[in-house]
């Protein structure tokens, strides 16, 4: 077949391929960042159903929380001297090389620190959260 033997699109033709590639590529972008059924309310998700609604949830019982959003080393050097700092690891999988902590952590801990690390290996599951429920939490 040679090449101007191939019809040629009108401008018509383009407009009307140009408009359907656009909504194809919204429909993806849309449909991927609203992520799946298991994704809603996962303690692990940044949404404001995820993590950032149970923080919200200890702020507004006064709980002193600050979002700790570098690297670990730089803890020590910005932590009180009071050595009373809990620090909470949330992992959206926990595997052995997690659960063994590096020195600078060992170190921080020893001088009176909690490290607390928080994962599962598990898949997430679809839950029935709609109840709310009376918590009892106590931090230390």
């Amino acid at each position: 077949m040679r090449i101007d033997a191939i019809p040629k699109l009108s401008k018509r033709g383009w407009l009307i391929g140009a408009i359907a590639f656009l909504t194809i590529i919204l429909l993806t972008l849309f449909v991927a960042a609203s992520g799946g059924p298991t994704s809603r309310g996962s303690s692990y998700s940044s949404a404001p159903d995820g993590y950032g609604a149970w923080y919200a949830f200890m702020e507004n019982r006064g709980v002193n929380i600050q979002r700790w959003q570098r690297p670990i080393q730089d803890l020590s050097a910005s932590t009180s001297t009071d050595n009373s700092t809990t620090l909470l690891q949330v992992l959206s999988r926990l595997t052995p090389t997690d659960i063994a902590i590096a020195l600078e952590e060992r170190t921080w801990v020893s001088q009176g620190n909690r490290l607390i690390i928080l994962g599962i290996n598990a898949p997430a599951t679809e839950a029935s959260l709609a109840k709310a429920c009376k918590v009892n939490m106590v931090l230390w």
